[in-house]
């Protein structure tokens, strides 16, 4: 399951219309559920009659079908642009997304996200190391991040005035470990360069 919010789908797309002046064709019309409700596409295999189970969460399916052809239409967009190249992976992300309300989503996530203490034992063994006490937090599998990566020309002096683009550079597509304890499988990311604006 893939669970967003209004509050979240605003700064998305106002994220993506600050980086595209049309904003890529991005849909304009947020899904709002009402307090304890969620909205599900059209076509999602989440919800039961007017009942869904989200984790523990049981929720009401909104049964407002403008909200739902709204909902239809953003899993189409983000599964276009997150899995352009797996339908098999698009068409369950899009059976599978659901809008919650915001308070309903920051309970979900809450729950849903692991988090560990760690500590540093001296080497004899005997007590916490000064500053070695974290926590980690670990996101569900298949969580989806975004952000806007910016770039601009060096500003060394040996490589004033060569014409090199910046994000050339960077990966299209890659997986990526970011923190977490490789081993135990924490901290895998895939990493997709979704957009690069001309000019």
């Amino acid at each position: 399951m893939w669970a967003s919010c209004p509050t979240i789908m605003n700064r998305y797309r106002s994220d993506w219309q600050e980086v595209s002046p049309d904003g890529l064709g991005i849909p304009l019309c947020v899904p709002v559920p009402s307090d304890n409700s969620a909205v599900f596409p059209r076509n999602s295999s989440l919800a039961q009659g007017t009942v869904a189970c989200l984790e523990d969460l049981e929720v009401i399916a909104e049964p407002d079908a403008k909200l739902q052809s709204q909902a239809s239409v953003w899993a189409e967009w983000i599964a276009d642009r997150v899995f352009p190249t797996a339908s098999h992976l698009g068409g369950r992300f899009k059976t599978r997304f659901t809008v919650l309300p915001d308070k309903l989503l920051h309970v979900l996530v809450g729950s849903v996200t692991k988090r560990h203490a760690r500590i540093g034992v001296r080497p004899d063994g005997r007590c916490l190391q000064e500053g070695m006490l974290r926590y980690e937090e670990i996101f569900p599998a298949d969580s989806l991040l975004w952000g806007i990566v910016a770039v601009d020309r060096s500003r060394l002096d040996t490589l004033v005035g060569l014409s090199i683009d910046p994000l050339s550079k960077l990966p299209v597509e890659r997986y990526l470990h970011i923190g977490g304890r490789a081993a135990a499988g924490y901290g895998r990311a895939f990493w997709r360069l979704g957009f690069r604006p001309l000019g």
